[in-house]
């Protein structure tokens, strides 16, 4: 037998990657390549500029820029979710985000945002073109004790200790070109064509997105100038991505990239800042920002697939509330007829919903077996349907439903075409004999699904419904928050099944094999920097792995082996940080810089940041309290099954190891919820998965034609021989 199950792990894992090579060479990745400024840089804000602004009829000069630059859209956000030019210019002079005054809340998606606060100003001197922030100290020092430390002026001081000086056209550029002190050395109030050569760097900031005024500065710069144009900030529009264009001496045309998001065409604010730091050797390391780099394409692609991603992150966050509203009434639709059939089902057969022996189903009337059927179908295609959800959110983005009218309608249709075809193989595959054959299929399916995409850069996760959020959140590539919860809650749902079939045919050796061929290779997909990037998720995981690996097996849990699997736990996260640490400043991710950071001062920001964070949004709104509620509930009906959590008490008795799995899922999302920022989503996203799983293993419970555990000779008994 463990020849065979040796076999089946080995195929499983070629043939994953044999999936992933093939999707890597259809995808055909260009590598990019970084590009050198070798006379001046002017940088150009034009405040909310987006890919739709842009035509050759009304902005003639940045369509021509974009046919020969590199292009792509830029992630503006500061700190608050409305993005005001003074943050964000604040954010670029820093190569942080920066907050500056009161931060707005998101706007609309339609009309206006007329909230952003007053400008800060500052102090001109017309005889000596100098300008001056006196208040820069306090602001520098309240900036510097936040949980994200900013260095106010980092980029202006750097340049200007190289002897490269930094001049500022228009007064909100002049945050950008302050140095630590406040202090701009060149200032104009207008476009002048020497204000545009005072300096090896200017910052240009706009008051419109004024065609005429960029063909003047283009005109007017020094030779072999090269130009980045930025929408930057986001002011009276919603919230967006916003064009970015670089052109000039050795950039040529194709897609701009940074190592900061991993993703083709989307790049962030710092990492402009990073940009410009190249300009001096030796340039500090920026905790976010990577330089930015160039990938040949052609030019007409670029510019369709920069506009497409514009309108697919915007159109997808517009439609999030009303998508998951729809599924919401859908569901409790759903549930509502279920409970009606199940009363009648309950009152027809006196009470007793168990699979009826051979001898009563014999005696049973006609009314009262269609009545049982109808219940156990309905909930059983309920639940598939509601398990499928979370998977069909992601792969319905291969199709482009975001350029179409109606797009909430296109979308439905897309989750629908990959929803409905995923419940029936579930159903009709070789599994559906096993009881929690259909379910361990979707979680697999799940679980492979987000696996597949992290390895691959984590495209379907950043445009998904339930994915990424770029545009508000803090995250590029990876595994989200609501990613992990639904990866690992289908990863150990699987391990938990599958073992728990060895664990009835007597081989607890091979279920606990089981739990940790499917556990190792899912924390190494979570974890590992060029993939998941989860530090706090993965040392969340490695707890509830232990714990049911140790089940498996047959192990008796104790409080010692709890504290060594937590302890396990923070082990891994550091040795995978550690390795991280050593690519070096320019290749390590966040894990490698937290990892710097306690051994260079003993920094523990990332830690307070979670902290904070989770505390924040815990206070936010009463019903995020529900939360660890919800948890508490979960510990409660898990711990004690003869009490509160009777009504699972058929499903932990007749189903081997599902009582163990679920207090893995809640180990993981218990501390998944504490170990990550923004970590109130974790549950709830675990919820998603793991409830429609018990709907449906329990509702065909009920079936006299199914079977919970393998109906094979128990370990170490032969046929007897007559």
């Amino acid at each position: 037998m463990f020849r065979r199950w040796l076999v089946s792990v080995l195929a499983a894992a070629l043939a994953f990657a044999a999936a992933a090579f093939g999707i890597s060479m259809i995808k055909g990745d260009r590598p990019p390549t970084h590009r050198v400024q070798p006379g001046n840089l002017v940088v150009i804000g034009m405040p909310g500029l987006t890919w739709s602004d842009i035509n050759e009829e009304t902005t003639p000069t940045l369509a021509q820029m974009a046919g020969h630059g590199a292009i792509g859209n830029q992630l503006v956000r500061a700190i608050s979710a409305h993005t005001c030019s003074d943050a964000a210019w604040v954010t670029l002079g820093a190569g942080a985000r920066t907050p500056m005054g009161y931060g707005p809340p998101m706007a609309s998606s339609s009309g206006t945002n007329s909230f952003c606060p007053e400008p800060v100003t500052g102090v001109h001197n017309p005889t000596t073109q100098t300008y001056t922030f006196h208040q820069w100290d306090t602001w520098s020092k309240a900036a510097f004790r936040r949980n994200i430390p900013s260095r106010m002026g980092l980029v202006a001081s750097t340049l200007e200790d190289d002897q490269q000086c930094v001049a500022a056209v228009g007064e909100r550029a002049t945050l950008a070109a302050a140095n630590r002190d406040g202090f701009v050395s060149h200032y104009s109030p207008t476009l002048t064509k020497d204000a545009l050569s005072a300096c090896p760097v200017t910052f240009v900031s706009l008051e419109s997105r004024n065609d005429a005024e960029l063909r003047y500065v283009i005109d007017n710069a020094p030779i072999d100038t090269t130009f980045l144009v930025t929408g930057l900030t986001d002011d009276e529009r919603p919230e967006s991505p916003r064009a970015i264009i670089l052109d000039g001496p050795n950039i040529g045309g194709g897609m701009l990239r940074s190592r900061s998001t991993r993703q083709p065409g989307l790049v962030t604010t710092t990492d402009i800042s990073a940009f410009i730091l190249e300009r001096v050797p030796n340039p500090p390391t920026l905790g976010e920002g990577r330089p930015l780099s160039v990938e040949r394409t052609s030019t007409p692609a670029t510019i369709r697939s920069v506009h497409n991603m514009q309108t697919l992150l915007r159109t997808e966050h517009n439609l999030i509330a009303p998508f998951f509203t729809w599924v919401f009434c859908i569901a409790l639709a759903l549930a509502l007829v279920g409970v009606g059939l199940f009363v009648r089902a309950r009152r027809l057969s006196g009470g007793h919903l168990t699979p009826p022996s051979r001898k009563d189903a014999e005696a049973e009337s006609p009314q009262v077996t269609r009545a049982r059927r109808l219940n156990r179908w309905w909930w059983s295609v309920a639940a598939a349907l509601l398990a499928s959800v979370p998977v069909a959110t992601f792969l319905a983005n291969l199709y482009a439903w975001y350029l179409h009218e109606h797009a909430l309608v296109r979308y439905g249709l897309s989750v629908l075409v990959v929803l409905v075809p995923t419940a029936i193989v579930a159903f009709l595959g070789p599994w559906r004999r096993w009881t929690p054959g259909p379910a361990v299929f979707l979680a697999g399916f799940t679980a492979v699904t987000l696996a597949m995409d992290v390895v691959q850069g984590s495209r379907l996760q950043l445009v998904s419904m339930l994915g990424l959020q770029p545009v508000y959140g803090g995250r590029h590539f990876g595994m989200g928050n609501v990613g992990y919860a639904l990866f690992m809650t289908s990863a150990l749902f699987v391990a938990a099944m599958l073992a728990g079939r060895y664990r009835a045919m007597k081989r607890p050796r091979l279920a606990l094999l089981t739990v940790l061929a499917i556990g190792v290779p899912a924390i190494l997909v979570n974890g590992v920097p060029q993939w998941g990037n989860e530090g706090g998720g993965s040392a969340a995981f490695v707890p509830a792995l232990v714990y049911l690996a140790m089940r498996a097996r047959g192990w008796r849990i104790t409080f010692t082996r709890l504290i060594a699997a937590a302890f396990a736990g923070v082990v891994f996260v550091l040795g995978v940080a550690w390795l991280d640490y050593l690519r070096g400043e320019t290749e390590r991710t966040h894990l490698g810089d937290v990892f710097a950071g306690l051994i260079g001062d003993g920094q523990i920001n990332p830690v307070k940041r979670i902290l904070y964070t989770n505390w924040n949004m815990l206070n936010q709104h009463w019903f995020h309290w529900l939360v660890p509620l919800g948890l508490l509930v979960a510990v409660v009906v898990t711990a004690f099954p003869t009490g509160p959590g009777r009504f699972l008490q058929p499903l932990f008795v007749r189903v081997p190891m599902l009582r163990h799995g679920l207090i893995a899922i809640i180990i993981m999302l218990g501390f998944g919820f504490i170990a990550n920022d923004s970590g109130t989503s974790i549950p709830p996203a675990g919820a998603l998965v793991v409830i429609p799983l018990l709907v449906l293993t329990a509702a065909r419970l009920t079936s006299s034609a199914t079977y919970e555990a393998p109906r094979v000779p128990a370990a170490g008994r032969l046929p007897s021989k007559k």
